[in-house]
């Protein structure tokens, strides 16, 4: 494959993001009675991880932010939590916490799978095919490979949808404008040639610098995204 070129496991792991201190958690809301929200592109990116993830009862995302669940994307995302929290270091909101995703924004997340009309970005990179729906990739982490993929070799001149846009703003904003680094654990990814003209990879590389990819060398599963701006 001439789109991707092999790296040492520190170029892609290698990345220190700043040293907080004296951290609090403050959690700003614990959500019992469940409402019935729309679910905007963004939230359906970040909701999309705890449809699929079903070896563990909950998992968390911590989303980069300065003025936490205000920002008017956070304020939509965490509609659709039972449990947020603010990370403060030296008396600054350094990111938000979200745990626990609501039955109701569950079952409607679901149908919209089931009803395609998920977001183009979220369906590529969540629900590449139907097995994807309901039940989770069993992740065979194994012994593992890095790549870089080699920009001059690709295309990332795809148009985004206005709805895609927001998710790359969202992310450019969030975790790469702030850390410099924003990682996904894809579903269905496979280090196959086609792969090279994914719709994600097209979209991603207008918004970073590097892209990287972390593959099961059994079965050639493609464990993590990273993406990096400098």
């Amino acid at each position: 494959m001439n789109w991707i070129k092999t790296v040492s496991k520190e170029a892609v792991f290698d990345f220190q993001n700043a040293e907080l201190h004296d951290i609090e958690l403050r959690t700003i809301k614990n959500q019992e009675n469940e409402g019935i929200f729309p679910i905007s592109p963004v939230s359906q990116f970040l909701i999309a991880p705890y449809i699929l993830e079903k070896r563990f009862k909950t998992i968390q995302t911590s989303i980069p932010s300065n003025i936490g669940y205000k920002d008017k994307n956070l304020c939509d995302v965490v509609k659709h939590f039972k449990v947020i929290r603010e990370v403060i270091s030296q008396n600054q909101i350094q990111s938000i916490q979200i745990e626990e995703l609501t039955n109701s924004s569950k079952e409607i997340f679901i149908d919209m799978i089931k009803n395609e009309t998920l977001n183009e970005l979220v369906k590529d990179v969540y629900f590449k095919t139907e097995n994807d729906i309901i039940s989770n990739n069993d992740f065979g982490y194994g012994n593992q490979i890095h790549y870089q993929l080699l920009e001059d070799q690709l295309n990332f001149k795809v148009k985004a949808t206005s709805d895609t846009k927001e998710i790359l703003e969202f992310i450019e904003k969030t975790y790469l404008d702030r850390e410099g680094k924003f990682t996904l654990r894809p579903s269905g990814w496979f280090l196959e040639e086609e792969l090279k003209n994914s719709l994600s990879l097209s979209l991603f590389g207008q918004i970073v610098d590097t892209i990287y990819l972390t593959v099961n060398l059994t079965n050639n599963q493609v464990l993590y995204v990273d993406l990096i701006k400098k």
